[in-house]
C-alpha cells in the first residue's frame, strides 16, 4: 500500500525493515536469540494500536491492539527462558494477566 506520513507507517517501515534483517540473519546466532524474536513479535502490537489509531479513530485501537496481544500471550511469552525455572502450573499467569489487562482496557474505554 501507499506510504502516508503517519506514524503508523513509520512503525510499519521499521518493522519490515527488522523482519528483512531477521531474515538476513538466518543460520547465525542472532536470529535464534530470544529476546530479539520477542522484540519482533510484539512490535505489531504498538504498530497496530498506532495505525487503527490514526485511520479509524481512537475507538479502535482496543480491538487491534489486545487482538495481537492475545497472539502474544498465547505464543511468545513462552519462549523466554526464565518460564523453565517456574513449575507448570505457572504458566496460567500470562493469560490471566491478559484477561485482566482486557477488562481493564475495556472498562477505561467506557
Amino acid at each position: 500500500h501507499p506510504c502516508e506520513p503517519t506514524w503508523g507507517h513509520a512503525f510499519g517501515f521499521i518493522h519490515t525493515w527488522l523482519l528483512m534483517l531477521q531474515g538476513s540473519l538466518m543460520f547465525t546466532p542472532a536470529h535464534l536469540n530470544r529476546w530479539w524474536r520477542l522484540l519482533l513479535e510484539s512490535w505489531v502490537i504498538v504498530h497496530s494500536g498506532i495505525v487503527a489509531s490514526e485511520t479509524q479513530g481512537p475507538e479502535f485501537w482496543a480491538m487491534f491492539v489486545f487482538g495481537f496481544l492475545l497472539i502474544f500471550f498465547f505464543t511468545q511469552v513462552f519462549i523466554l527462558p526464565f518460564w523453565k525455572q517456574f513449575p507448570g502450573w505457572t504458566r496460567v499467569f500470562p493469560f490471566i494477566a491478559y484477561v485482566i489487562i482486557i477488562f481493564a482496557g475495556y472498562s477505561a474505554l467506557e
